[in-house]
């Protein structure tokens, strides 16, 4: 895992355990170097990630659909994330894997794709919002045919808060009374503000220090609001509520470094977004000046990020 306070490196509590655990299990087949091993285990889980990704698109808006959001996502910026040696890789499979899972009415192996994905990353924990809803539309329709709405295994439900409660505990025990907020805030000075603070001070932040990566901070936030506005009945409620709920929570979060560092991979990795792209762009001159556009993008964000010291 990552190294605890007394390091001076950073607090246990910045980092999530899942993508680490998984790191140092493939450490051991690869001599021990961590950096190969993390790009190994997010090659792979990015074939996943756009497998998963290309059968949740198919579900819903046929097999074209999903081919081109399984481009779109792998041209575009996300790209670069996913296949760094960082947590997006094994956030995104655990995500897309609980979404497809509660569609299928699969309520344990969702409750335990969830949990996964809230064991990678802070964020993961809003992967129970579309995974509720999906679970929610089902009970009722079953209640409308008279039948039973809940079972047994809706239990199975509690592991993913339950696994964000024991990561808690764990960061508390480990130095930080006030847990994984107050670790981040020692870490990253970040703190929680009300919904669009970040926003105006990120515009005001890019005017004064010309930080090309928050501009496209900003802008990836702006995109995503533009996005939902779009999905709004054509993507799923499920898909649209997750958008929403992802956004709010990035747009109520100040960093002390710039005020929305990290909005950009958070913004890219949100799935809805690659849905609505999927299903929205079946003329082929539309998908290729998609692709161009994503593509360049994707230049932009290596070029203005790769100098960043991304991992420790």
């Amino acid at each position: 895992g990552y190294l605890p306070p007394s390091s001076g490196i950073g607090p246990v509590g910045v980092f999530f355990p899942l993508f680490p655990l998984l790191t140092r299990a493939f450490m051991s087949l690869l001599g021990g170097d961590s950096i190969l091993s993390g790009l190994v285990v997010n090659s792979v889980l990015t074939v996943v990630a756009l497998t998963l990704l290309f059968r949740l698109v198919e579900t819903e808006f046929g097999e074209k659909a999903g081919y081109r959001a399984q481009l779109l996502l792998g041209v575009g910026p996300a790209i670069f994330f996913l296949l760094s040696p960082l947590s997006e890789a094994t956030f995104l499979t655990f995500t897309l894997a609980a979404v497809l899972a509660a569609r299928r009415g699969r309520i344990v192996l969702a409750s335990l794709f969830a949990a996964g994905a809230t064991l990678a990353r802070i964020q993961g924990i809003l992967v129970m919002v579309p995974v509720l809803i999906e679970l929610g539309i089902q009970a009722r329709a079953r209640l409308t045919a008279n039948q039973r709405p809940f079972r047994l295994s809706h239990g199975s439900l509690v592991l993913p808060p339950a696994c964000l409660l024991g990561f808690e505990l764990y960061v508390t025990g480990h130095g930080y009374p006030g847990g994984i907020l107050a670790a981040e805030q020692v870490y990253w000075h970040a703190h929680t503000v009300f919904p669009g603070v970040a926003v105006w001070d990120s515009l005001l932040w890019v005017f004064s220090h010309a930080d090309i990566p928050e501009l496209l901070n900003l802008l990836a936030v702006g995109a995503l609001l533009v996005c939902i506005f779009f999905m709004w009945r054509r993507l799923r409620p499920s898909d649209t509520a997750y958008a929403a709920v992802s956004l709010l929570v990035i747009v109520s979060h100040v960093n002390g470094f710039s005020p929305l560092m990290s909005a950009l991979r958070f913004c890219v990795l949100t799935y809805p977004v690659w849905v609505l792209l999927g299903r929205s762009l079946p003329s082929p001159q539309d998908l290729r000046r998609a692709l161009v556009v994503l593509g360049a993008l994707t230049l932009l964000v290596t070029l203005g990020i790769s100098g960043y010291h991304m991992v420790q």
